[in-house]
């Protein structure tokens, strides 16, 4: 096994000067690590709320401490209400619809559940790509 360790990595970030969010922003993101979310934890303005897997609670340990979560499970329809609730609330929302972090680095499905619901809430689409990262699960 070979441990990987990474200090300060270098992040580059193209476009995010012309984002602007609303209240009805939806930011859809592939998810390819466990340090994404560390990633746009750290580019991503602060009232961004992270809606997150519930079997990815361990990656929110190191997120600002300021950063609003949620988390959900995409087979549980309470939590997906409780999710479409926040989706057209009034603070933007990132979302990653492949649920967990793609293997071998590739897309992996979009959940059927997550697809409707963005269907249903027809909100402000963001979307955003992932690459590089250099520490997969």
């Amino acid at each position: 096994m070979q441990l990987q360790f990474f200090t300060n990595p270098k992040i580059i970030t193209k476009g995010f000067e012309n984002l602007q969010l609303t209240n009805d922003s939806l930011i859809i993101s592939n998810h390819l690590s466990i340090n994404d979310l560390y990633y746009l934890d750290n580019i991503l303005p602060e009232n961004v709320l992270f809606a997150v897997y519930e079997n990815e609670k361990k990656s929110l340990l190191n997120l600002n401490k300021n950063r609003k979560t949620f988390l959900y499970n995409p087979l549980n329809p309470q939590t997906l209400v409780e999710l479409k609730n926040l989706i057209e609330g009034d603070t933007p929302v990132l979302i990653f619809p492949e649920v967990i972090a793609a293997p071998h680095r590739i897309v992996s499905r979009i959940y059927n559940e997550i697809s409707d619901l963005i269907r249903r809430t027809n909100p402000t689409i963001f979307p955003i790509c992932m690459s590089g990262g250099n520490i997969s699960n």
